[in-house]
């Protein structure tokens, strides 16, 4: 194999792994967002002894981790 040959079959598997990562990251960054919005709700139940809209609770929650992900 030609050095010019290896040099871009070494920077497509970077790229690859790269990107690779990147949607990763977006996976586990969604479902920890998921996670934490189901346990929320959860307590929130819980302290107010009564039955919340869990799809209005999940909204604000959803919309509180976006800004503290914007923040970071």
């Amino acid at each position: 194999m030609r050095l010019s040959a290896a040099l871009r079959l070494r920077e497509a598997i970077t790229a690859k792994a790269h990107s690779d990562i990147r949607q990763e990251r977006r996976k586990v960054f969604n479902e920890m967002k998921t996670e934490i919005s189901d346990i929320a709700i959860e307590i929130a139940e819980k302290v107010t002894e009564k039955e919340i809209d869990s799809d209005k609770h999940r909204e604000l929650i959803d919309s509180f981790i976006d800004q503290i992900g914007e923040a970071s």
